[in-house]
């Protein structure tokens, strides 16, 4: 027993001349940014490494200056919290991984109990959780299973509030505006909201007529896609957008006393197949109900 306590005691003294006996070595600033490195990486917060790394700058920087008392007690520190940093992500590692495992059967349970929108946000969720803990950020990982786990609740209310106005969206919604101006036709525009059981869906949009003195507009433009609900909320994911016309007409005046007319203006056709969601389209059923008739 005393040869082992010993030892103990001399492999504990020759840790400390390596500060001590010459200073602070290089060795020393070395393998300390190598562990601040190492725990960096696997997901200790800065604000857990922030005061060994001013230390760790103290050590170095009284060192190039040749100021070894400094440089020692700074790397004395430096040490010293990164051990604790060290036993604190160990112990924290030890405790997470059987909580988050119990979590994420929790999210599988609940996952029984959706579908669709709602379904497809849970995972999107466990997926990022998924990610920090394959990387063992287990910190990381149980913030957001936190987050989640008080998300639930949301998310099956969501469910049963799609679940009962799915079967009253399908079929065709059409909003009609009609701009009538003093003097002028007018122009009417329509919105549509295609909406089939199958879930696909379209929206369509169209104006035609006179907008102001000056200008004439018939254009229609359509958007492809599947559509879901969220909650309240219709979403059209488009994965298709088509531009069936765009014309125009622009009322010109010469100038050397010629007769008025009507310059027309056409721009291309075309279909764009859309991956970014940069066209896709939603609505509240209240907003729908308001502002679109159902037919």
């Amino acid at each position: 027993m005393k040869h082992i306590c010993g030892l103990a005691f001399a492999l504990s003294l020759s840790g400390i001349l390596m500060i001590t006996g010459c200073g602070v070595r290089q060795k020393t600033i070395e393998d300390a940014e190598r562990r601040i490195s190492v725990l960096k990486e696997k997901g200790v917060p800065d604000s857990s490494l922030s005061e060994a790394e001013v230390q760790l700058y103290q050590a170095k920087n009284a060192k190039e200056r040749g100021n070894r008392g400094v440089a020692k007690k700074a790397a004395d520190s430096m040490l010293v919290l990164i051990a604790h940093a060290e036993a604190r992500h160990k112990e924290a590692m030890n405790r997470l991984k059987p909580t988050l495992d119990s979590l994420k059967e929790v999210f599988s349970e609940a996952r029984t109990e959706l579908s669709g929108l709602q379904l497809r946000h849970l995972d999107s969720l466990v997926g990022v959780i998924d990610s920090f803990y394959n990387m063992d950020w287990l910190l990381q990982a149980e913030a957001h299973a936190e987050e989640l786990l008080e998300y639930l609740p949301k998310l099956q209310a969501d469910e049963k509030t799609a679940a009962r106005l799915k079967p009253k969206l399908v079929g065709t919604w059409v909003c009609t505006i009609k701009k009538d101006k003093k003097g002028l036709p007018g122009a009417v525009e329509h919105k549509i909201f295609k909406l089939k059981r199958n879930g696909a869906g379209e929206f369509i949009e169209k104006k035609k007529g006179q907008t102001s003195p000056g200008l004439k507009e018939d254009w229609e433009f359509r958007s492809k896609g599947k559509w879901g609900v969220k909650g309240d909320t219709v979403r059209l994911f488009v994965d298709q957008y088509t531009v069936v016309k765009q014309n125009f007409a622009e009322y010109e005046r010469p100038q050397e006393g010629g007769k008025p007319y009507w310059k027309k203006i056409s721009h291309p056709t075309y279909d764009s197949t859309i991956t970014d969601g940069s066209q896709d389209r939603f609505i509240t059923y209240e907003d729908l109900k308001l502002d679109f008739h159902k037919r």
